[in-house]
């Protein structure tokens, strides 16, 4: 597992059997002493909830704060009046942009960011916590469980893809064709396999797509072995 030029890095191996991973396989750990280089850490974008505008009440409190930050840039500008026509207009589309941004970031809160997957339910973590307890106790009672966490998943999955695609109608019957798009990117999203191949050549040199024709070389090589 590791190569041969960091093998003097390695400290400690250890192995974890009590590890829930639903895996006939151990998890194994290993303790590494790495120089790392130091990387500059980078302000991140802050990612306001921009959905909330929708509502009333937060709509309401964006109107008010727009005239408010309007109003004391207002101010400034008629203390410091440019002269000429150009830093007129770089002032006031400044004093717009910064109006909007602070408006914004006093009234929307940041989304939220979760890793876990936004089907997953807390009946089916409360599920997975027990089934831990047999992970080397009791074996049968540990399978049970292991098929009920496997059935709810499939049953939450499908109910949450229901739901993002009456949304998604919804989101169509009103022209919100942006967020139409969008939702339908993430609920289509899938993780990208590995090329897998899907044709073989046959003893002429003839490559065959065609899976009876694949199955049926394959069979009759077999017989001839």
């Amino acid at each position: 597992m590791i190569k041969k030029r960091f093998r003097n890095n390695v400290k400690q191996v250890k192995a974890y059997p009590g590890a829930d991973v639903n895996s006939d396989h151990n998890l194994v750990v290993i303790k590494l002493k790495v120089k790392l280089k130091k990387v500059q850490k980078t302000q991140g974008r802050e990612h306001l909830n921009l959905d909330l505008l929708r509502e009333n009440n937060y709509r309401s409190r964006y109107n008010i704060e727009i005239r408010n930050q309007y109003d004391i840039l207002e101010q400034v500008e008629c203390e410091q009046s440019p002269t000429d026509q150009k830093e007129y207009v770089e002032m006031e589309w400044a004093k717009t942009k910064n109006t909007i941004q602070n408006a914004m970031k006093i009234t929307l809160p940041n989304k939220e960011n979760t890793k876990r997957k936004k089907w997953m339910t807390n009946e089916i973590l409360n599920k997975m916590g027990q089934r831990r307890q047999y992970k080397n106790n009791d074996k049968e009672r540990y399978n049970e469980i292991n098929k009920e966490i496997k059935d709810d998943c499939r049953k939450a999955k499908e109910n949450y893809i229901n739901s993002q695609c009456n949304e998604i109608d919804k989101m169509g019957k009103q022209f919100r064709l942006r967020e139409m798009h969008n939702k339908i990117k993430l609920v289509t999203s899938r993780i990208k396999r590995r090329n897998e191949c899907s044709c073989i050549e046959d003893k002429s040199g003839k490559i065959l797509f065609d899976s009876k024709q694949i199955v049926a070389t394959c069979n009759q090589d077999d017989e001839e072995w």
